[in-house]
């Protein structure tokens, strides 16, 4: 009785580790890959969709738009704004709150970027002040959103120090390079992880180049915060995969049920988990939080290799 209580204990307790936190993406499985999807809060006011929804997409439509009239505007500035108008154009159909929220973040960053003599050569006249406006407009709108509040809470939970950002994406792009070359991933996971790269990019351009002070300050903060958001978005990466393995049931195909296909993808999953075991321990060393699952994973890539061995 004591056996079956501890693990039942062990279960519930695994459960908890490895379920979806809120975070700009969760994880699911869809057939035979692993599927990335925005996460949403549920419900949302009507008032926030009928009212303030369609002001704040006028306002990013018309900052796009001016930023890809002027000939000179950058590739990542005009990438940032389509990326925003996207996001909030689908929020009546499939809100899509932490994407916007890293959306944001990479604006933040052209804002840092380009607010100088010569980045507002750039850009258009007073662009800086419109996105000024369209940065306190989001803010506004994803202030209102509880589901944000729970996936900041979650990001300064996180407690990552600017001086670790740099290091722990570098993790965070091995995990995305290691997934994108599986073929029991889709293209949505690839997408996934890489949210929020080039900003933490740009950030530590700022962070190596400025002699701005208050600019490498704002931009080692930005830098942690958007290291924050792909840390989550990574965990419920991880821990998706190593549920399936566990739980024995990959895209409704369950145990005893095209058991040879289903074993197949199982196994897979697990030589998937070794190779990124490594990396997301990596991650772990920096993020304190996320060690119990980087732990399971190390313990999956140790069975997949034990076995290896005894095959040979």
């Amino acid at each position: 009785e004591g056996r079956k209580e501890a693990e039942s204990r062990k279960k519930d307790d695994d459960d908890i580790l490895l379920s979806q936190v809120p975070a700009a993406f969760g994880f699911g499985i869809r057939g035979e890959k692993i599927i990335a999807y925005p996460q949403s809060g549920g419900e949302y006011h009507p008032e926030l969709l009928e009212q303030i929804l369609p002001l704040l997409l006028e306002k990013a439509k018309a900052y796009d738009c001016k930023i890809r009239a002027h000939g000179n505007s950058p590739e990542n500035v005009r990438s940032n704004a389509s990326n925003i108008v996207e996001a909030i154009e689908s929020w009546a159909e499939t809100p899509k709150p932490g994407v916007l929220l890293m959306r944001l973040r990479s604006l933040e960053a052209d804002i840092s970027a380009y607010d100088t003599l010569a980045g507002r050569d750039e850009l258009y006249p007073h662009a800086i002040a419109a996105m000024l406006d369209l940065k306190s407009s989001i803010d506004d709108f994803l202030g209102m959103d509880p589901f944000v509040q729970k996936i900041q809470a979650n990001a300064m939970a996180l407690e990552i120090q600017g001086k670790n950002a740099s290091k722990i994406n570098l993790w965070l792009v091995k995990i995305e390079k290691i997934a994108s070359e599986s073929v029991f991933v889709d293209s949505s996971v690839e997408q996934a992880l890489a949210e929020g790269k080039t900003s933490v990019e740009a950030d530590e351009q700022i962070v190596r180049s400025s002699n701005d002070h208050k600019k490498t300050s704002e931009a080692i903060e930005r830098q942690a915060n958007q290291t924050a958001l792909r840390v989550m978005t990574t965990r419920n990466f991880v821990a998706r995969i190593i549920r399936s393995i566990q739980d024995g049931i990959v895209g409704g195909t369950e145990a005893g049920v095209k058991g040879a296909v289903s074993g197949g993808i199982r196994t897979g999953f697990a030589v998937l988990v070794g190779s990124i075991a490594g990396p997301f321990a990596g991650v772990a060393m920096f993020v304190a939080s996320v060690r119990p699952i980087a732990e399971k994973a190390s313990e999956i890539s140790k069975l997949e290799t034990d076995d290896a061995d005894e095959t040979e």
